[in-house]
């Protein structure tokens, strides 16, 4: 059985006053070499505690991208950085240069929310900006004596905060 287990952690914000940061950790609690996409900011999400509602994530740049697999060795993890910056933030959009920062911004007024991420491989997968699909995902995993993860998982759930600035 191939085992994927993610766990979301709150760190400080990296950029004060303009995102909520997170640790996203994978691992691969199987013996088997696993082949994953990379975890997508927009796979992170929020609901209000006070209304229910899950935030909606925006961004004003389509780029196109070379597609990349994740390789996680059986029985180990790897940490990725999180930063969900507020869509009523402005930042400087730098010609060529469309990191996840500058792309992504989330709607999340002052308030609390549960946050969660969600992680779904599935035979219809397609990722917007290199234009993979599963295919892609299990040549990478042929070339590495691997298997593609597939199923979906959900983190842990934390409360988080956005405070007025």
């Amino acid at each position: 059985m191939t085992q994927l287990e993610i766990q979301l952690g709150h760190v400080d914000a990296r950029h004060p006053g303009k995102c909520l940061s997170f640790t996203l950790t994978l691992r691969n609690s199987s013996e088997t070499r696993l082949v994953l996409p990379y975890p997508d900011i927009t796979d992170l999400r929020f609901r209000s505690c006070t209304t229910g509602d899950v935030s909606e994530w925006y961004t004003d740049s389509f780029v196109s991208s070379e597609g990349a697999a994740l390789v996680l060795e059986a029985s180990t993890s790897r940490v990725f950085k999180l930063d969900a910056r507020f869509q009523d933030v402005n930042v400087e959009m730098l010609p060529h240069e469309f990191s996840e920062f500058q792309r992504w911004c989330v709607d999340l007024p002052i308030g609390e929310y549960t946050a969660w991420y969600t992680f779904v491989v599935s035979d219809d997968y397609f990722d917007g900006d290199s234009h993979w699909r599963i295919g892609d995902l299990e040549r990478e995993a042929a070339a590495h004596d691997a298997v593609v993860w597939k199923g979906q998982v959900f983190s842990n759930a934390i409360t988080v905060v956005r405070r007025p600035t």
